[in-house]
C-alpha cells in the first residue's frame, strides 16, 4: 500500500498548496524565535508540511521537533528524511497526544494542528488534553487549520449547533478552542485570529481556515 501521491510528491505539494504555503510563512517567518535551540515544536507536516522548513530555517533543531502522523507510510518516510520525533508507531492525533504529553512534559512553542475536515468530537477531546496538560508554554502559538469542505453529517450537525448564536459563522473551530480552556482553565489566549483561504485544486474551490491563537 502506499500513500496518496499529494503527501509524498513535493511538486504534487507545491501545485495543491501554493496559498497554504505562504500562509504559514507569513505567520511563522515574522515570530522571532529568542533561543532556537530551546524552542520545541509540535506538529502534523506530513512530509512536506511549510511549518518544518521555517523552523530549521530559523535554527530549531531536528531534536526538537515531534510529529504526529496517522499513516503508515508516511510515518516512515519521515523518520527516514526528516529526522524528527514521530513517535514509535503511526498514531491517530487524539491517541498521540497522550504519549507526548508523557515524553514532553515541559510543553511547546509551538503546537500546529493540520486538519483535513471538520473538527469532530475526539479533536476537540484533543484540544481539552493539550490545554488540561498545559502543553503550551508562555509566549506560545497555537494553530490550527482544517476543511471547511470536509465534514461528515454528524459534524455537520454538531457544528451547526455549536455555532447558533456565536456570531463566527458556520465552522466554530473559535468556539472548540474557547469552550477547552474554559473546561480545562487555561490561561486565555492574548488573541485569536482566524485566516480564511481558499485554494483551487483540479478546478475546484476548496475553503480552508487556519486559526491562530497566541498565548
Amino acid at each position: 500500500m502506499t500513500a496518496p501521491l499529494r503527501f509524498t510528491d513535493k511538486g504534487e505539494h507545491l501545485r495543491r498548496c501554493p496559498i497554504k504555503i505562504r500562509l504559514i510563512q507569513d505567520i511563522l517567518e515574522p515570530w522571532k524565535i529568542k533561543n532556537p535551540l530551546r524552542f520545541k515544536a509540535l506538529l502534523m507536516p506530513c512530509l512536506h508540511g511549510e511549518e518544518l522548513f521555517t523552523l530549521f530555517r530559523k535554527g530549531v533543531p531536528k531534536c526538537n521537533i515531534c510529529a504526529i502522523e496517522r499513516d503508515r507510510v508516511i510515518w516512515a518516510l519521515i523518520r527516514r528524511m526528516r529526522g524528527i520525533d514521530v513517535g514509535l508507531e503511526p498514531l491517530e492525533a487524539h491517541l498521540a497526544i497522550d504519549r507526548i504529553e508523557a515524553y514532553h512534559p515541559n510543553g511547546f512553542d509551538l503546537i500546529y494542528l493540520d486538519f483535513y475536515s471538520q473538527l469532530l468530537d475526539y479533536d476537540r477531546l484533543m484540544l481539552q488534553k493539550i490545554f488540561a496538560f498545559r502543553m503550551l508554554r508562555p509566549g506560545s502559538k497555537l494553530l490550527l487549520n482544517y476543511g471547511k469542505n470536509r465534514t461528515t453529517p454528524e459534524a455537520k450537525e454538531m457544528n451547526e449547533m455549536l455555532s447558533r448564536g456565536s456570531g463566527l459563522g458556520p465552522i466554530p473551530t473559535e468556539v472548540d478552542v474557547r469552550s477547552a480552556i474554559e473546561i480545562t482553565g487555561h490561561r486565555k489566549p492574548k488573541y485569536i485570529k482566524p485566516h480564511p483561504y481558499t485554494s483551487f485544486i483540479d478546478g475546484k474551490a476548496r475553503r480552508y481556515m487556519t486559526l491562530e491563537a497566541q498565548f
